[in-house]
């Protein structure tokens, strides 16, 4: 299977509006490394089972996060 990167490590990334009302991360975050995540509680078998995600540092609080790839946009300070 073919994994579509839509960022690249090193890029400086946000969680979108709606995640950030769920995982309360404030501030940007750098791209550090690629992962996936292999779901065992999916039980319907037309979805992919495997979620492909970035690890992601915080440095507002100091900590790396693995975040799905459909939930970050590419940071830019002004909007």
């Amino acid at each position: 299977m073919s994994v579509n990167f839509k960022f690249k490590i090193g890029d400086l990334v946000i969680l979108k509006a709606s995640i950030r009302e769920i995982i309360l991360i404030d501030g940007p975050g750098i791209i550090i490394d690629t992962t996936s995540i292999q779901t065992a509680d999916l039980l319907d078998d037309t979805v992919d089972p495997i979620l492909h995600a970035y690890i992601i540092f915080f440095p507002f609080c100091n900590t790396e996060y693995t975040i799905p790839f459909d939930c970050v946009e590419l940071f830019s300070p002004v909007k």
